[in-house]
């Protein structure tokens, strides 16, 4: 019995110290294993990359500066010289035609109006007394009362009355126009702009009172490069034009009652138009003034200047393209290349042709291939050949503006 306990002890021990070695080993293995890794990775440089492929992008032009004006504007003058006694709109607000935008007073056109009034009062009084006169010696005529010369006295003494009537009525209508002219209305639809005057200003006959506009179609002007304008007409005339949001909330005139923005638009997005290029393409031109037609049915965009605005085609366009990050400018001769990685792993610089761009992609038109690894980021201090290991192939989607 002794001796089989023993014998069980030394199984025990024999099999802990096998456990023990193999143990040991594997150890010894996986330390080696990733001291070989690190060493393996010590000869790479890990960069991120993208493949080369087609993607739909917009095309696009950016930085552009614009000054915007209405389409056109209209001063609303004083038609009589009068105090501005009440402004019945506000700066910013919609008003109809016909809208009663301001009343003016006139204390000497009160007093002839209440003299007018007065006087044909009086008038119609005496007309009253000669047509009674006339009734009268019209019967006496017939009864031979009265001469004939007497009768027509009579009759030109009614006739003048009535023409002193219509006389100080019509003196009377001439003065109730003049005093319609203090009432200033609206020409026609439109947003208010500026209110030249204030409650008490004295005004003269034919001074600017307000300044009306519309605002939900503007014109925009803008310098373009032949490049920038060329490449924008070969998608056509229509455009999104998109203002940076921080532009839209420092204004000049108060947002009034508009309607809602576009449909499928960003408050800071409007549809515009190319109306004109100045000079022709053909001219041969470095820069050509652009006019833009600018729809802005939200009245959100106001005649003012603003830079930073991007331009973009309303289409998208299937092109082979990589992410704007991954193109570099030489500093050799002002063209542009990009790092792709070879089939042993190692950096190579390809110069290449861009085409359009939007904010995400740009276009490649010649010196890489589709599925080509191109390198995300600018490798500064590398050398081309120097070995790379992809940290990841990033598989970007489509951009939209």
């Amino acid at each position: 019995m002794e001796a089989q306990r023993y014998l069980r002890m030394g199984i025990c021990g024999i099999i802990i110290i096998i456990l023990a070695v193999t143990g040991y080993a594997v150890f010894l293995n996986e330390a080696s294993r990733r001291h070989i890794e690190k060493m393996e990775e010590a000869q790479y440089t890990v960069l991120e990359a993208v493949r080369a492929e087609e993607r739909s992008i917009r095309m696009m032009v950016k930085d552009a500066s614009i000054r915007v004006n209405p389409l056109w504007t209209v001063d609303v003058k004083a038609q009589r010289e009068g105090t501005l006694s009440d402004i019945h709109v506000g700066i910013g607000e919609h008003v109809e035609a016909g809208k009663l935008l301001a009343s003016l007073t006139d204390d000497e056109l009160d007093s002839q109006l209440a003299s007018a009034e007065a006087a044909i009062d009086e008038s119609r009084a005496s007309l009253f007394n000669y047509e009674q006169i006339l009734n009268r010696d019209a019967l006496l005529r017939q009864n031979d009362a009265i001469s004939e010369q007497e009768y027509e006295t009579a009759v030109a003494q009614r006739d003048a009355a009535r023409a002193q009537v219509e006389n100080r009525t019509a003196q009377r209508d001439v003065t109730k126009d003049e005093m319609r002219k203090l009432s200033v209305f609206s020409p026609r639809a439109a947003e208010l702009l500026n209110v030249y005057h204030g409650q008490g200003d004295y005004v003269r006959a034919g001074e600017s009172l307000f300044l009306l506009s519309d605002l939900s179609e503007l014109r925009a002007f803008c310098i373009m490069s032949h490049e920038d304008i060329a490449a924008l007409l070969q998608h056509g005339r229509n455009f999104l034009l998109e203002i940076p949001m921080h532009r839209l909330m420092h204004r000049v005139y108060p947002i009034g009652e508009a309607a809602e923005t576009e449909k499928g638009l960003r408050m800071n997005q409007f549809f515009a138009r190319i109306e004109s290029v100045t000079p022709d393409l053909s001219s041969g031109a470095g820069y050509h003034e652009v006019i833009w037609h600018v729809l802005n049915p939200a009245w959100i965009m106001e005649p003012t200047y603003y830079n930073g605005i991007s331009f973009y085609s309303l289409e998208e366009t299937r092109v082979l393209a990589v992410p704007c990050e991954a193109i570099h400018k030489s500093p050799e001769g002002g063209g542009f290349f990009v790092y792709v990685l070879d089939e042993e792993e190692r950096l190579v610089r390809r110069s290449v042709k861009v085409g359009i761009e939007d904010e995400t992609f740009t276009e490649i038109t010649e010196g890489i291939s589709k599925g080509d690894i191109v390198i995300l980021q600018n490798p500064i201090g590398y050398t081309e050949g120097m070995r790379v290991r992809i940290k990841n192939v990033a598989g970007r989607g489509e951009s939209k503006p």
